[in-house]
């Protein structure tokens, strides 16, 4: 490893430092799950290594933060210890970050706000905020970054790249983590977190996904009032629910806002896409409205269509303790390595699945199950997508939430409940025009492509030739069941395509109408839909699966 730049050497002599005290043969043991120390020394060891990365400063806390989610890379004493990591610092005098404000929003906070409280209300690592009233009398908070704190993230991340790199290069462990691409994801994450901009984004994106839950509040953010380093919010009072007495939960239906709150994030990951990936007891309040919250949107997370039909069934799968199907599905969402081993994996997560399913109401943690696949493929040579170990995380953190205000709160039978509701709205996505355009781009592609392909196909036959290792089996039968796809998918392109133009007429002006509505594009509604149902009746009653015939 080339020696860091002078202006490095300082801090990474710092981190370093850290990694001695917990490195060696010591810190393989306890990141490679160590087996001879008591588990009270492991809880120790982590609990130290939690308070030295604190004291490394903002990208560590961060750090620790990213990592504490990650069930494929460290064991649970660790994501226990840093998940409870408090970002909490002394503040910085607003003589410090006056002429942030003034210089991203273009004017001193006393003219942008009728009121402004220069003592804050909350201090971390990145950021403070500050309580200000709007001149029409709204109350906001504004949060403003720390100098310097973007410029320390990325020398941070420089010295950690390179340390990353050298572990991936020497050390069995590093290389089977992919140590480096680790560093890479983490250091996104955490930039991500750094502009405001986003989080503004992030803010408008969840309050209209969670907009059809009326007890699920979350702040809106003041577009002229926000920069990549001032971030003008509204202002929520609510108290943390791990500072509430229990009394304050009988006092209205604990378990139906928890049901809305549950219904709310299966909504966000499995329909929407995007969800608020870091719902700790302490960034969900409950006002004196008995509603919930949700602050501190930094941390969002994307789940692509695909994924989220796989990551529902698999979801659905552990609920229901299907243990074979929870393996299938969780084998689907898996990249495979080099020393993969897919008849263990199956079989763990399959016992798992089905040993929690068995256990008490008061034993259940459905998300640490859900962490527990991201660590058993990690054993077995698989990689889970982070999406998967984040909404492990996220459904820890709704368990505790839960349990807090009602504590025969059962997640299992949440994801049940919902279970319909979510393919119902998950199917009607899929049929939504925007989706049936891109089914007929996709088919366009293979139409377009197929000419080429066959020439290939035919140059190869007459240049080599071809050899077949041939079965006896039924052609009649095959050609059949050939012709069926065909025409399927040719129905398919015809449905697809009636829809899309009768959604692109049913604004047209024209004095022929049905219900209101263009003669010509309800017509094409109802013809794709007797096309659908007609395919669906000879998929439902007409394909009858052959006799197999008896071996020769």
């Amino acid at each position: 490893m080339t020696p860091f730049r002078p202006e490095l050497l300082s801090r990474a002599q710092e981190i370093a430092r850290v990694v001695v005290r917990h490195g060696g043969a010591e810190v393989m043991r306890q990141v490679g799950f160590e087996k001879e120390a008591s588990s009270e020394a492991r809880v120790e060891s982590a609990r130290e290594l939690a308070r030295d990365l604190e004291r490394l400063g903002p990208t560590f806390v961060k750090l620790a933060q990213f990592f504490s989610s990650r069930s494929d890379v460290l064991p649970p004493h660790y994501r226990a210890e840093f998940s409870r990591l408090e970002d909490n610092v002394s503040p910085l005098p607003f003589s410090d970050l006056r002429e942030i404000v003034e210089a991203d929003l273009g004017a001193p906070p006393h003219e942008l706000f009728a009121q402004f409280e220069e003592v804050p209300i909350a201090s971390a690592s990145i950021g403070q905020v500050h309580l200000a009233t709007l001149h029409s009398g709204e109350r906001v908070a504004v949060k403003i970054r720390r100098p310097g704190v973007k410029k320390l993230v990325a020398t941070d991340f420089e010295i950690l790249l390179r340390l990353a790199e050298s572990f991936e290069n020497h050390s069995d462990f590093g290389a089977k983590i992919s140590a480096r691409r680790l560093a890479q994801q983490a250091r996104k994450t955490i930039t991500a977190e750094l502009n405001y901009e986003l989080e503004a984004a992030n803010l408008r994106t969840v309050r209209a996904n969670c907009s059809p839950y009326e007890n699920i509040i979350v702040p809106a953010p003041f577009e002229s009032l926000c920069s990549e380093r001032v971030l003008c919010m509204e202002f929520i009072v609510g108290e943390k629910i791990p500072d509430l007495e229990p009394a304050r939960f009988k006092q209205f239906d604990a378990t139906q806002l928890l049901d809305e709150l549950f219904a709310c994030y299966l909504n966000q990951i499995l329909i929407d896409g995007v969800f608020h990936a870091d719902p700790h007891p302490g960034n969900v309040l409950l006002t004196a409205e008995d509603k919930l919250a949700l602050i501190d949107l930094g941390m969002v997370c994307r789940v692509s269509p695909g994924m989220r039909r796989e990551i529902f069934s698999l979801l659905l799968a552990i609920a229901e303790g299907k243990g074979e199907e929870a393996a299938d599905y969780a084998v689907m969402l898996s990249q495979e390595k080099s020393f993969c081993d897919t008849a263990s994996f199956r079989r763990e997560i399959s016992e798992l699945v089905v040993s929690s399913h068995g256990a008490t109401l008061k034993q259940i943690n459905f998300g640490e199950v859900v962490l527990e696949v991201g660590s058993i493929a990690a054993e077995q040579g698989f990689e889970v997508p982070s999406q998967i170990t984040l909404i492990g995380k996220v459904c820890t953190n709704l368990e505790r939430i839960g349990r807090a205000m009602d504590e025969n709160f059962d997640p299992d039978a949440a994801i049940r409940r919902h279970s319909d509701k979510i393919m119902q709205r998950q199917l009607l996505h899929s049929l939504s025009s925007r989706e049936a355009l891109r089914h007929v781009v996709e088919g366009r592609n293979l139409l377009e492509g197929l000419p080429r392909r066959l020439n290939v196909l035919l140059d190869d036959f007459i240049k080599r030739g071809f050899s077949f290792n041939v079965k006896a089996f039924d052609e009649r039968l095959l050609l059949e069941a050939l012709q069926k796809v065909a025409n399927r998918i040719a129905g398919g392109l015809v449905i697809a395509s009636m829809i899309i133009s009768a959604s692109m007429m049913i604004d047209m002006e024209t004095d022929t109408t049905i219900f209101g509505y263009p003669a010509i594009s309800v017509l094409l509604f109802l013809g794709a839909l007797i096309i659908g149902v007609a395919m669906m009746f000879n998929i439902s009653f007409r394909d009858i699966t052959p006799p197999r015939n008896p071996r020769l």
